[in-house]
């Protein structure tokens, strides 16, 4: 398994020509709006949006720079969603309930089908359809890192423990050391009968 985001904007295309509406509007009408999750969208770059923020990324010579010529203007299936952290954990609390897919599709899509070749060293992660998925029991859990230029992301869902843990960060890489922190102590919770 090699993670592609040309898969994902493939997938998006497919999307677009089965309903001849544009991506972002799929991804509004079938997840956004299901799921309860009024502040998010796919916004263009030079568009203000409340509750967004800018992008940074360090330049050669360690500058500063924002991200508004390392990304595309407005993003597709491979990114690009500007999304809060409470819309996340509504997002996921939608998948968990069988809210936006059918229980046999979210068991598939939830499943460990490949080992994955992303993932923090020591766990061992698998890949979904669209998740990356790890661990058993208590200590199973769902979920997605992103990032591009001036932007990270970790969102991973505990089922079992009913948490949630999201870090977005408006920096290139940035939460790496909070998200192992975060991550090991949800691995202790789920360890404790």
């Amino acid at each position: 398994m090699r993670y592609c985001n040309a898969g994902f904007v493939l997938l998006a295309l497919v999307a677009e020509a089965a309903t001849s509406l544009p991506f972002d509007k799929i991804v509004a009408h079938e997840i956004f709006a299901p799921a309860g999750m009024p502040d998010s969208g796919y916004y263009a770059l030079d568009d203000v949006h409340p509750r967004t923020a800018v992008g940074y990324t360090r330049a050669a010579g360690g500058q500063w720079r924002t991200n508004v010529f390392s990304v595309p203007v407005v993003d597709s299936g491979d990114g690009g969603a500007y999304v809060t952290a409470d819309d996340l954990v509504r997002f996921f609390d939608a998948v968990d309930r069988g809210q936006l897919v059918s229980q046999s599709t979210k068991d598939a899509m939830l499943a460990q089908h490949v080992p994955a070749d992303q993932g923090p060293p020591g766990y061992d992660y698998w890949y979904g359809y669209g998740f990356f998925v790890a661990g058993e029991g208590r200590g199973y859990r769902f979920g997605h890192p992103g990032g591009s230029p001036g932007q990270s992301a970790r969102a991973f869902h505990w089922p079992r423990l009913q948490i949630t843990a999201v870090l977005l960060s408006n920096v290139t890489g940035g939460g790496a050391d909070c998200w192992k922190l975060v991550r090991e102590k949800l691995d202790d919770v789920a360890a404790d009968v």
